[in-house]
């Protein structure tokens, strides 16, 4: 559960259990939202769609997913809420939506949340809508080329430039003295270019919240927690943290690679993304069901049959067992990558090459839905570069707990494109 919906769902609780107190009953709440339900004229998702289409422009409806053909944005509406009622109030209703931001093109998959107050439900949910669309619309200006600054990095070897809104969308909400805070964009801007790679679109989310006698912050890029950056923006929110506050901070910023220098390297990366998800659940066993005798040679080329091309097979055969090692034992590691490519020596993050993400992301789902055989773990482990050397750590009295991964050398396929 997100910052945000943690936030609400506590204030939901409280707000029902006092409007319980002056009704009469928890139940009789929530019979009078479901009567005002029934009494709109629209259905909740009806009035989502329509709102979206009436604050943007150029947007295709398809039930209940509006197309933006300029932009090559697909946007699909996931849930249209709810979330109380209380007749203490002028504006009695709040709703929450959740729509789902697909960019085919430009591998990049974003959801988003936002929540408003109104008289009546559908006044809510509008209300609520209106917000997201305010949000597609900077977007879309953005893609447009209206009022950037820029980014420079030179990830791969060759120089990336990147546009963004010198105005970042900030809102607060609670506690006034939270307002001074005007977001924790100036605090990870000297190290963000690190997470910034061949990607089209970045969507930067930052967000503090405050509960009272306890400050929580995320910092997330295309909805990934990126470790180092959380760090950057709790440091600023506990700046402003005092006891009994209450609230929450939200930041979020928009980030588009020039086209001068995007570099499209797959055809449809959701297809790409697709495919590394279903070839990664076939390698994991086929890799731990390996013998420790079989060569790399014949291995890679089992692998290379389930990928379908060689680059694939090398991110599988060289990402999988240091990935899997790594999240076995729960070593902590720095996210950092040495990649040779030709005579190109490049330091990276982890977050810069999309294809650990997905491994990251498969075998730590491998682990937690199986309890693998000890044969299994180290024909796999056999294959780390950095097993090794973590077992003599352990052997000369290092703690598990205390084990950690500096950077990770690899060499590349001379032609290989970091995607």
């Amino acid at each position: 559960m997100g910052l945000l919906e943690t936030f609400v769902l506590k204030a939901a609780v409280s707000m029902v259990k006092a409007g319980a107190k002056k009704n009469g009953s928890e139940a009789s709440q929530f019979e009078r939202l479901a009567k005002a339900t029934k009494n709109t004229s629209f259905t909740k998702d009806e009035v989502a769609i329509r709102t979206l289409l009436e604050n943007t422009t150029g947007g295709v409806r398809n039930k209940i997913q509006v197309t933006y053909p300029k932009y090559d944005f697909e946007v699909t509406l996931l849930e249209a809420k709810t979330l109380l009622s209380d007749n203490r109030t002028k504006n009695p209703y709040t709703a929450e939506v959740r729509f789902f931001i697909a960019l085919p093109n430009a591998e990049t998959l974003l959801t988003e949340h936002y929540d408003s107050i109104g008289e009546t439900i559908n006044g809510a949910v509008a209300g609520a809508v209106k917000k997201f669309a305010a949000i597609l619309n900077d977007m879309f200006e953005l893609i447009d080329g209206a009022d950037d600054d820029l980014i420079e990095n030179y990830f791969d070897g060759r120089a990336h430039v990147y546009r963004y809104e010198t105005e970042s969308m900030v809102s607060c909400v609670g506690a006034p003295d939270l307002q001074e805070i005007k977001g924790f964009y100036s605090e990870i801007e000297d190290e963000l270019p690190a997470y910034l790679g061949a990607k089209k679109y970045y969507w930067l989310s930052m967000e503090a919240l405050y509960s009272g006698d306890h400050v929580s912050a995320k910092c997330r890029i295309n909805n990934e927690e990126i470790g180092r950056l959380s760090e950057l923006v709790e440091d600023k929110a506990r700046r402003y943290f005092t006891e009994g506050i209450c609230g929450q901070v939200q930041e979020q910023k928009l980030i588009v690679q020039s086209d001068r220098t995007y570099v499209r390297v797959k055809p449809k990366y959701n297809d790409a993304y697709n495919n590394m998800y279903k070839y990664i659940r076939q390698c994991i066993p086929l890799m731990g069901q390996s013998s420790v005798l079989e060569s790399y040679n014949e291995l890679f080329r089992k692998v290379q049959a389930v990928t379908g091309d060689a680059h694939s097979a090398w991110e599988v055969m060289t990402f999988l067992p240091e990935i899997y090692v790594q999240w076995f034992f729960k070593i902590k590691g720095t996210g950092l990558v040495s990649m040779k490519i030709g005579d190109r020596e490049l330091e990276l993050t982890e977050f810069q090459i999309s294809p650990m993400r997905v491994i990251k992301s498969e075998v730590e789902s491998f682990l937690e839905k199986n309890k693998p055989c000890d044969e299994f773990n180290q024909n796999i482990f056999s294959m780390s570069a950095r097993f090794e050397s973590a077992m003599k750590a352990l052997k000369s009295g290092v703690k598990e707990e205390e084990l950690a991964f500096g950077t990770l050398s690899v060499e590349a396929p001379a032609d290989y494109v970091i995607w």
